[in-house]
């Protein structure tokens, strides 16, 4: 039985980005293990605008762990809805957008008076603008990265399946979990209540969907994705390679038997 679990794809993709980033980092390889981030209580204590050190400042619930386009490390907070940024040279860690409460709130301002419910991860698209998928709000949401103000680019805040062909904001998603970008910037989402991949196009704005039927079923190998059952979806990986962008999205049971 060969089991993938997201922690063991996390864990590599993880350090083989920090480590090409930050040579001195490369300890991670040798088996050593020490804690830049979180005290082990969960917790939050404000930091300011200088940052409090990352391995003595308490954080909640930390997923969506990326490297950003400055070489920092970014995490969102399930719990608290913040979204934390660790600097990988002084290991001091700030919080760059939400207020701590759980809520769909905030468009049109500043990401650190926006509330954010149950944000699962984020990405930065190649523009450097960091967006949020929230699980309990049901949208993405888009930080800009000159201005810092919020916005919704997909979901209406309401749980549902529609508006595939229309634009992405009016469209309902159901507890999207993970997002990611492909080889041509095109945001692409893990609508796993609804059992689909959904697409962004980033150009029009409109939505449609990559793969899924809304029925929860196996994915044959080698199937077309337009049409094909998932069992989730709740990860995607995206390949990027010489040929064009492979996208692996990774189903609530990922094993194999040999």
């Amino acid at each position: 039985m060969v089991n993938y679990t997201r922690r063991r794809f996390l864990q590599t993709g993880l350090l083989a980005t920090i480590i090409g980033m930050h040579p001195r980092h490369a300890f991670a390889w040798q088996g050593q293990v020490r804690t830049i981030a979180g005290t082990g209580v969960a917790g939050y204590e404000p930091e300011g605008e200088e940052g409090l050190s990352g391995s003595q400042t308490p954080v909640n619930n930390p997923y969506g762990v990326v490297v950003g386009p400055d070489g920092a490390l970014y995490f969102c907070e399930v719990d608290t809805g913040r979204t934390r940024r660790l600097d990988l040279g002084t290991e001091r860690l700030t919080t760059i957008a939400g207020n701590g409460e759980k809520a769909y709130t905030g468009d049109g301002g500043a990401a650190l008076n926006a509330s954010f419910s149950a944000p699962h991860e984020i990405r930065f698209d190649p523009d450097g603008n960091l967006f949020v998928v929230e699980r309990d709000a049901h949208v993405v949401r888009r930080i800009d990265a000159q201005t810092g103000l919020v916005s919704t680019v997909a979901g209406t805040g309401e749980a549902g399946f529609s508006g595939d062909g229309g634009p992405a904001t009016e469209a309902q998603l159901r507890q999207p979990h993970s997002i990611a970008f492909d080889a041509q910037g095109q945001l692409l989402v893990c609508d796993i209540g609804n059992g689909r991949v959904r697409h962004v196009n980033m150009s029009t704005g409109t939505i449609s969907t990559l793969s899924g039927t809304g029925e929860r079923g196996n994915t044959p190998d080698e199937a077309s994705l337009a049409g094909t059952t998932l069992r989730g979806p709740v990860l995607l990986i995206l390949m990027i390679r010489a040929t064009p962008t492979s996208c692996y999205a990774r189903e609530t049971q990922c094993s194999s038997s040999t």
